[in-house]
């Protein structure tokens, strides 16, 4: 079913062989210091200007990385350093910079669709239609690698909400979310079918935090443009439902995180008692 949908979806895109060979080459010389990081950006939009939608999303989007490279070993990075400095260029030049009508922001307020979560999504795609906000396009979460593993699951559920309260008030033919763990991106789809809604991985991304690293983001370019292209999906269909599936309450699953039995811890008593036998 899974390679099915994918099939459908026509999801899976390749670069251009000469486009991903002139990014390689760029982001080589600039790691080896044969370049420095002003010539790298001047090259990487150089080649945008000769490439074509999606491609020059891509082309772009590995630009917006390159003020972010240093050559020092960082510390612990910050969930907000982490969404300004590396996601969000990323993001903006993935869903929005090729177009004037898409918003891809950090985001701070609540979704304005029925929300039943009471939290806010880390990241935004907002589509405008002459003139006027329509309905979002995409949403992020984000959290540092070192995060609690139970918030890692809530937020993860949470996109879930997100997407399908979208999919319910603006008649969305799907929505594209993505979880931030660190430097790894993990891309979902979601769509409503049948008597249910899938929420279908289809793309991870190890976006590179260091100037050392930068080459690796070659890896990931067919998936990026995979990524532009799925987004072209998102549409309102105008398309009334007669009805939607019912999902698990945010609240229910949060409350099960609270109710969680704790470890007791052993008094000193008991740690007196085991020490002498």
């Amino acid at each position: 079913m899974y390679r099915q949908l994918l099939r459908e979806l026509n999801a899976r895109k390749v670069m251009n062989a000469e486009t991903s060979t002139r990014i390689k080459d760029t982001l080589l010389a600039y790691r080896n210091d044969e370049i420095d990081g002003l010539k790298t950006r001047h090259d990487l939009i150089s080649l945008a200007e000769k490439s074509t939608d999606p491609e020059r999303n891509v082309v772009l989007a590995v630009e917006s990385l390159i003020p972010a490279m240093t050559d020092v070993d960082l510390r612990t990075i910050s969930e907000n350093h982490l969404a300004a400095s590396y996601v969000h260029p990323v993001m903006q030049s993935l869903f929005s910079m090729a177009c004037n009508n898409r918003v891809s922001h950090c985001s701070n307020t609540l979704p304005e669709v029925d929300d039943t979560t009471g939290k806010r999504p880390d990241h935004i795609v907002d589509v405008y239609e002459r003139y006027q906000y329509a309905y979002p396009s995409c949403f992020g979460e984000i959290k540092i690698e070192k995060a609690n593993d139970t918030l890692k699951v809530l937020d993860f559920y949470r996109l879930a909400i997100f997407g399908r309260n979208a999919i319910e008030s603006h008649n969305l033919s799907g929505i594209i979310c993505f979880q931030t763990i660190g430097s790894l991106v993990t891309f979902y789809y979601m769509l409503p079918r049948a008597d249910f809604f899938i929420f279908l991985e289809v793309a991870s991304i190890k976006i590179p935090l260091v100037k050392r690293d930068i080459v690796s983001i070659i890896t990931h370019l067919d998936d990026m443009l995979s990524l532009v292209c799925l987004h072209e999906l998102v549409e309102n269909t105008n398309q009334l439902a007669s009805s939607y599936p019912l999902i698990l309450p945010y609240v229910y699953v949060q409350n099960e995180r609270k109710s969680l039995p704790k470890k007791r811890k052993p008094s000193l008593t008991s740690i007196s008692s085991s020490s002498k036998h």
